[in-house]
């Protein structure tokens, strides 16, 4: 299971951003992840759609805080650069959506480009693939 921490400010938001919890998004993953949670997103709204950079220091916190579980880094992504420095920071995948709506990027250059630099990536996959 998959959990989707939403966050502005290094603070859990919940109804689609509009209600900040008192509560950081670190220990939010963390009790997420003692009630079953084997995954998590951690999504900064500040940086949707921004391609500013992903929080690295809200990376670095939830790695801290659940270092047993696959983060995946969400919010911000300019470029394949952004990706390793996400990875460096504690991210075990990378989400990216303005990175492939508005610039030439490819999720293929990026594999090239960050195991080329000595990231580790899963094989690849063939899509749709029936499996009996």
């Amino acid at each position: 299971v998959t959990v989707s921490v939403d966050f502005q400010g290094m603070f859990v938001m919940v109804r689609s951003g509009t209600e900040r919890m008192a509560i950081p998004c670190d220990e939010w993953a963390r009790l997420a992840v003692q009630r079953g949670a084997g995954e998590v997103l951690l999504q900064s709204i500040d940086r949707d759609g921004t391609m500013s950079g992903y929080d690295l220091d809200a990376i670095r916190a939830v790695r801290d805080a659940v270092p047993d579980v696959r983060l995946i880094a969400s919010g911000g992504c300019s470029g394949y650069a952004d990706m390793a420095a996400a990875f460096d920071a504690g991210a075990d995948a990378c989400a990216a959506g303005a990175l492939w709506s508005f610039t030439d990027a490819t999720p293929a250059a990026a594999r090239s480009f960050l195991a080329e630099r000595g990231y580790p990536m899963r094989p690849l996959t063939r899509a749709f693939e029936v499996v009996k």
